[in-house]
């Protein structure tokens, strides 16, 4: 029970098909999401290398450079950035 609880880095693998859309309308926009709890907005349905979570994602993103995220808001969730 315990070990499905719990996320380490060195356990975790970026996935560049979470946003692969993006990427495919323009390379500007690769990048890879790492995710630790729930799947997100990314179009992730199920991931069982995450913790489980209902309402809740804590996920990090590689962007290679000269790569950028597309313009957008949330009018529903918050979003926090730490580089």
């Amino acid at each position: 029970f315990m070990a499905g609880r719990i996320a380490r880095k060195e356990n975790r693998t970026y996935d560049f098909n979470a946003l692969k859309f993006q990427a495919d309308y323009d390379p500007k926009y690769r990048r890879a999401q790492m995710r630790y709890m729930g799947t997100g907005a990314a179009g992730v349905t199920s991931d069982t290398n995450t913790v489980p979570s209902e309402h809740f994602t804590f996920s990090t993103m590689l962007l290679p450079a000269q790569c950028e995220g597309p313009l957008h808001l949330h009018d529903d969730v918050e979003e926090v950035f730490f580089m």
